[in-house]
């Protein structure tokens, strides 16, 4: 930017991005306060529903996964000892049918990708070349934004 811009606003996840792309990323800081807020989600093309409700179940089931504290490392638990693990992770037949999705379905996600803090880590978070702290990009039982009521 050959010091002609000192202030560049952004979502603050693409501003990790954007800075990333410079030859000193660390000499260049993203600010910790806020101007404005952008909620992001998951985009299917225009109607594709099945797409759409995949998707969705899959980015609910990301959540509630990391909420109920089970991820990439720690998926072959008992899950009988708690109710919000067994209905996500061993649901009922009448919500299998509903939502048109086998039992294993859960699992084999979170086993092949981790659940939402696991891929969070991996592309934005501290195991990426990002470093982008969640802040509140986290379930609400632990203070953030992030909210998944499928499974219960």
């Amino acid at each position: 930017m050959k010091n002609e811009c000192h202030t560049y606003c952004l979502d603050r996840y693409l501003l990790f991005g954007e800075r990333s792309l410079f030859s000193h990323p660390k000499q260049h800081r993203v600010r910790t306060e806020r101007i404005s807020f952008e909620y992001m989600s998951p985009v299917v093309a225009l109607g594709d529903q099945a797409w759409a409700l995949a998707v969705g179940i899959i980015m609910k089931a990301l959540i509630a996964a990391e909420e109920v504290g089970v991820n990439q490392r720690r998926i072959n638990g008992q899950f009988e000892d708690n109710i919000h693990r067994k209905r996500l992770f061993r649901p009922r037949p009448e919500v299998e049918e509903k939502l048109g999705i086998r039992s294993d379905f859960v699992t084999n996600i979170v086993r092949s990708i981790g659940n939402y803090a696991d891929i969070f880590d991996r592309n934005l978070g501290a195991g990426s070349a990002l470093g982008a702290p969640r802040e509140e990009n986290v379930p609400r039982s632990c203070g953030g934004i992030l909210a998944s009521l499928l499974f219960n």
